[in-house]
């Protein structure tokens, strides 16, 4: 048994608890707050002074799939050879080896969503994970978490490596492409004996609701046309990335679906010319369910809690901010039973800090994956070596 004893301690959903114990029994919590009897013969760590978060999530990656370090060999994000590929998966390209990894594990990130580019309309199929593990298998919390859709057109050419002679698409066309694979897995379904099919299966599994479609919105009419096809075709909506969702935000509320809001950190270049710190604000005031990504790698997914910080000193409270990267992530992965926060019966996933989490002088001290410490700040030599992954 150990007791993290002292720190001041974000639970992400029951506030905050000065000088307060986390107890942790065979990897999950046990027990949290301020005054706790702690069992005999118990491993106590002395965090007084520091501040404890549950082990942050960012549910929008491509961490594994875009491999840093080793080229386009690593790219396996963006399949651009057709624009319904349902049926991929990002789980079957992660290279649990990514220096991504270490990168998360080092800012105290200890659960991502994993899943494909959006060249394609239908991308593919996400995952959630843990950042420690040496198997896909072993780092797994659901697979898949969700459906990566897109309906923003490409541009002349389709992807960078794609080949100069494809032609274009355009929202229209993305709109009617998607809904006709709606109405093919719809009638593929309906059919008391069919042939195998894993594209109309996997858009199936969405129209059943096994998991919702991730749509990657950039502006305004983008969010209103996914929320509109959701209520349409009754599947279950996230809002992806959702740049001018502050001129829609209304919209979004009714709608009732979360939405994944970022990278904040980026040049307003082209369709991001809208783009404003203040959304995740924005969102979180009209009640609305949003977390916060980097979309690594286009952030670096150790600037998660930058940007947290970033949206904190654009008028996001600094509780909602809290929640934009932990619980709130864990409940729209669909992972929130195992992870999010820090109360009996999760996941011992803690991140330690020295300081402030918003301050950016802060470093992480420590950080636990089921209650086994995977980075030791006070250890570089260590961390170098890649220990703990």
């Amino acid at each position: 048994m150990l007791a993290l004893k002292g720190g001041k301690v974000y639970t992400a959903t029951d506030g905050v608890i000065e000088s307060g114990t986390i107890l942790i029994d065979r990897g999950k919590i046990v027990d949290v707050g301020a005054g706790i009897n702690v069992p005999v013969k118990t491993e106590t760590v002395d965090l007084r002074g520091k501040y404890v978060l549950p082990g942050l999530i960012d549910p929008g990656t491509r961490l594994g799939i875009r491999e840093e370090g080793n080229g386009p060999i690593g790219w396996d994000d963006d399949e651009a050879t057709n624009p319904v590929t349902p049926h991929l998966r990002a789980s079957d390209a992660t290279w649990p080896e990514d220096i991504g990894f270490r990168d998360a594990l080092e800012a105290g990130v200890t659960t991502v969503g994993i899943g494909p580019a959006t060249t394609n309309v239908f991308s593919g199929q996400t995952f959630a994970a843990k950042t420690s593990g040496r198997t896909v298998k072993t780092m797994t919390l659901r697979d898949p978490a969700g459906m990566q859709i897109a309906l923003t057109g490409t541009p002349r050419g389709g992807a960078p490596w794609a080949q100069p002679s494809a032609p274009p698409r355009d929202r229209p066309q993305d709109v009617a492409i998607f809904q006709a694979e709606l109405q093919r897995a719809r009638e593929y379904a309906a059919k008391a004996e069919k042939e195998p099919s894993p594209k109309s299966e996997a858009v199936a599994a969405l129209l059943r609701k096994e998991f919702p479609a991730v749509v990657r919105c950039v502006y305004n009419y983008d969010i209103t046309n996914a929320i509109e096809l959701a209520r349409a075709w009754g599947f279950d909506l996230v809002i992806d990335h959702a740049v001018e969702g502050q001129l829609v935000v209304d919209e979004i509320k009714r709608s009732g679906a979360p939405v994944i809001a970022g990278p904040l950190m980026v040049n307003r270049r082209n369709d991001f010319r809208n783009l404003t710190f203040r959304l995740p604000a924005i969102l979180a005031a009209a009640g609305v369910k949003v977390a916060l990504t980097t979309d690594h790698p286009v952030v670096p997914i150790r600037y998660l809690l930058v940007q947290a910080a970033v949206a904190v000193r654009e008028g996001m409270s600094e509780a909602d901010a809290v929640r934009a990267i932990t619980i709130n992530p864990a409940e729209i992965l669909d992972v929130a039973d195992r992870v999010g926060s820090i109360e009996p019966g999760k996941d011992a996933d803690i991140a330690v800090y020295d300081g402030h989490p918003f301050d950016t002088l802060t470093k992480t001290e420590r950080v636990y994956v089921n209650g086994r410490v995977v980075y030791n700040g006070a250890r570089p030599a260590a961390r170098r070596a890649g220990e703990g992954r």
